[in-house]
């Protein structure tokens, strides 16, 4: 894999927050889909499906996390 690609790779903070011990390890996937998030990963087509295999997790929990960290409308 070129470097580039590697670091693009790397740079969405997963490892950061895996070794980060104050985030608790049922609440880490949570976080690094906060983080994608808020850098607006999840607008780019088929995101979802590429972020849930690199973190080893469902579509369906990605999609779960992306609902609760949506403001809630009345």
């Amino acid at each position: 894999m070129p470097r580039i690609q590697k670091e693009r790779k790397n740079n969405y903070g997963k490892n950061e927050i895996y070794e980060d011990s104050s985030i608790s390890y049922s609440n880490k996937n949570k976080a690094i889909i906060s983080q994608l998030y808020d850098r607006g990963i999840f607008q780019i087509k088929d995101s979802v499906p590429k972020i849930a295999d690199e973190l080893g997790i469902s579509k369906n929990t990605v999609y779960l996390h992306l609902r609760n960290l949506q403001p809630q409308e009345n």
